[in-house]
């Protein structure tokens, strides 16, 4: 599912106040109205969770990509491919 990334570096995750001189050093996050202090990474990521949990809480549809279909044992071909030193070397395609 797709979470809106706009000011989640300048948010709180702990009280949810967003200021522009929350974000005063680069690497560190400081609330300016409750004090929290975390990294800012971390906090940014935190509001991202968040917003994602929000989003799946009201029914929002996953937009994840499915995962790749496994192939059986049996759907794979040997084909030769060219000889080695030890006899022919054999490639396995799907």
């Amino acid at each position: 599912m797709h979470v809106d990334p706009a000011y989640t570096s300048r948010g709180c995750a702990e009280r949810g106040h967003i200021d522009r001189a929350n974000r005063v050093p680069q690497a560190w996050f400081a609330c300016r109205n409750c004090g929290f202090v975390d990294h800012a990474d971390r906090n940014s990521s935190r509001n991202l969770r968040a917003r994602a949990w929000e989003l799946r809480r009201r029914g929002a549809p996953s937009t994840a990509p499915a995962p790749p279909r496994k192939h059986e044992e049996s759907a794979h071909v040997v084909l030769p491919c060219g000889r080695g030193a030890g006899g022919t070397v054999l490639a396995y395609a799907p």
